[in-house]
């Protein structure tokens, strides 16, 4: 699973604060690649005959080559999809336009706006007074996903950081700045994105709970 995640940051020399965050947790990079699996599917079925679904081997080998097709349509306006040995012994091969790709996700590309918004919202921030906007993530990629958020900010789009390895480097400098064996000159405020609650039995084995961080809190 993946999510859309909108964070509003403001930064200054030595310093990160998170001034607001909102997500669509239904929305997110394998959401725009099962819309193309979907399509695939039903062009597959229509030209071979087959249905890839029906075989989790199959369908493991699809889904990765409809990943690839993904990323390809990107950068290209057509390309061929390809699976050998797709099912049955059938090579599964045709073509693809990415406007075929965009259709499909149509639904999912209007469900943007919305979590950009309400982070601009809880931010107290106004669109027009943001330096940058930076996208990351694999469905960054997408052509028509950049064009959209483009149009809600009004303004060109950064991407100074690979979409795909920008998370576990994130994670990484957020665990450099937990270890005493590092030293890091720079300070970070982040907030908690969602309400953390912790969940125990007392000793009559009775369900109790309580909360840890409420939403947006600082962490300390």
């Amino acid at each position: 699973d993946s999510e859309l995640n909108v964070s509003i940051v403001s930064m200054s020399q030595g310093s990160i604060e998170v001034k607001g965050f909102a997500c669509d947790a239904k929305l997110g990079g394998s959401d725009f690649t099962s819309s193309l699996v979907n399509l695939l599917l039903e062009k597959t079925k229509m030209k071979y005959k087959i249905d890839p679904s029906k075989n989790p081997r199959s369908m493991l080998r699809f889904r990765q080559a409809a990943e690839k097709l993904k990323k390809s349509l990107s950068i290209n306006t057509v390309m061929p999809f390809d699976v050998q040995s797709c099912m049955n012994d059938v090579d599964v091969s045709f073509m693809v336009k990415r406007e075929e790709f965009e259709e499909a996700i149509q639904d999912l590309v209007q469900r943007i706006e919305n979590p950009i918004l309400k982070a601009l919202e809880l931010s107290n921030v106004k669109k027009e007074d943001l330096f940058a906007v930076e996208v990351l993530g694999g469905a960054s990629r997408v052509k028509i996903v950049k064009e959209k958020i483009r149009a809600i900010f009004g303004k060109e789009l950064t991407q100074s950081l690979n979409p795909d390895e920008c998370f576990a480097m994130g994670a990484g400098f957020q665990a450099a700045l937990l270890s005493p064996q590092f030293k890091v000159d720079l300070k970070v405020k982040d907030i908690s994105m969602h309400n953390v609650m912790i969940e125990w039995k007392d000793e009559n084995g009775n369900k109790k709970q309580n909360e840890l961080f409420k939403q947006f809190n600082s962490f300390p």
